[in-house]
Order: C-alpha cells, then structure tokens, then sequence
C-alpha cells in the first residue's frame, strides 16, 4: 500500500477547485496559485511542477497543500515499475522512464509499483 512519509509541505491558495485532484502533480499560475496542466504536458521552463497535491481544496483561494520533498503518494497514469524514474503529465499524473525522452522534468522515483492508470503509487520526490 501506498505511504507518505517525511514529507515536506508548503501551502498556496488554490486556483480553483482542486478536490479531484489529490495526489496530482501540480503547477503554479501566474498569480502563484496551484493549478493542474489540462492542454499540455509541463516541460523544462514552461510552467514547472511544484508539487504533489496532499490535499482537496474544494474551491479557489482554500490552502492547497502541496509536497515539495520527501515520499508522497502519486496518481499514476499507467503503470509504472518501482524504480522508475516519473514524469508529471497532462491532467497531475505520473508517467514512467520512457517519458522522460520528451525533455519534461522528472518529480521522482517511484518506491513502488503503479498496476496501471489511476493506481496509487509511492514517489520519492526528487526533482531533476
């Protein structure tokens, strides 16, 4: 089963509802609110990833919780093998080592196995 440990956590208000999404890579807007990436996925220097989403803030402006170091949980969007380094995606979600070819930012390695999409999976954050 999936953990969190030892995780290091900021808060900034949410840019809209973010209850759907815990879990979920998220980014920063413009005004420095957490958001999800819904058209395209993050890459180097286009809006980065700040995060994984701890909790569901229901509307804008609620604190989101968002883990910057540490073990987290993670959403994956299909299945990833432990020891895969993971990639954020359109939507929050995770993608394994093949992804990584496209010039996106890793937010870790994953500790354990995701079976498939919307698996729940541990990430050691580690960004690169």
């Amino acid at each position: 089963m999936a953990v969190s440990q030892d995780v290091d956590v900021i808060s900034v208000p949410a840019a809209y509802s973010l209850a759907s999404y815990q879990f979920h890579a998220v980014l920063s807007d413009a005004a420095g609110n957490a958001c999800i990436q819904t058209n395209i996925a993050p890459t180097i220097g286009t809006a980065p990833v700040i995060g994984i989403l701890q909790n569901k803030p229901a509307a804008a402006g609620r604190a989101a919780r968002i883990a910057i170091g540490g073990v987290s949980k993670m959403v994956a969007g299909e299945a990833i093998t432990a020891g895969e380094v993971v990639y954020p995606t359109t939507g929050g979600l995770a993608l394994g080592s093949a992804y990584g070819a496209c010039g996106t930012s890793a937010i870790g390695v994953a500790l354990s196995a995701a079976s498939g999409s919307l698996s729940v999976f541990q990430v050691l954050i580690r960004w690169t």
